[in-house]
C-alpha cells in the first residue's frame, strides 16, 4: 500500500509541477521585459536589438522601422496596458528558451504607430540612405531570453505583414 501511495503522491506532485509551469507569465508585463522596453537604450543595454528598427539608428537594408524611439516606447506601453476584447491573446514567457511573439494590430497601438519607415539601402556605417514611409497594419513584439537568461523584449517593428514575419 505504501508503494501505491508513494506512486500516487509522485504522480500528483509531477502533475501539479507541470501544470504550474505550463502557465507562463504574460511577456508584456514581465518586469524584465518592461524594463527592456522602457527606451531604445534600455533595450540595447538588456541585449535587445530594437534600435535597428528605429529610424535614425544604425540599421540594415530592408528593415521596417518606427519613426522614432518615442513611437516605439508609446506603442509598447499601449500594448502592455491593453486589455480590450479585440486584441490577440498575449504570449507567455516561461519554460524553455524558445522566443515568442505578439503580433498586434497597429490600431491597438495607433497613438504610437501611425506611420512606419522601410530602409531600402544603407551605407557602410549602417546609416539608411534610401527608404520610404508606409502605414503599418501590425506591430511585432518579439520576446526572448538574453545572455543572462532573463526574458526581454528582443525586438519590435511595424509591418504590413498579417503574421508579422
Amino acid at each position: 500500500m505504501k508503494t501505491k501511495n508513494a506512486s500516487c503522491l509522485a504522480i500528483t506532485v509531477a502533475a501539479l509541477f507541470c501544470t504550474a509551469s505550463a502557465y507562463a507569465a504574460d511577456c508584456r508585463v514581465t518586469s524584465t521585459v518592461e524594463s527592456s522596453a522602457a527606451s531604445v537604450q534600455a533595450n540595447t543595454d538588456a541585449g535587445g536589438h530594437v534600435s535597428i528598427h528605429v529610424k535614425g539608428n544604425k540599421t540594415e537594408a530592408d528593415k521596417s522601422q518606427f519613426q522614432s524611439g518615442a513611437n516605439f516606447t508609446s506603442a509598447f506601453q499601449q500594448w502592455s496596458a491593453y486589455s480590450g476584447p479585440k486584441g490577440p491573446t498575449p504570449k507567455g514567457c516561461g519554460g524553455g528558451d524558445k522566443g515568442v511573439m505578439d503580433c498586434v494590430p497597429a490600431t491597438l497601438v495607433s497613438m504610437g504607430v501611425n506611420s512606419g519607415y522601410v530602409c531600402q539601402e544603407v551605407d557602410d556605417k549602417g546609416k539608411c540612405t534610401k527608404g520610404f514611409n508606409f502605414t503599418p497594419t501590425k506591430v511585432a513584439f518579439r520576446y526572448a531570453k538574453n545572455d543572462k537568461g532573463k526574458w526581454i523584449l528582443n525586438t519590435a517593428y511595424p509591418t504590413t505583414n498579417d503574421s508579422c514575419q
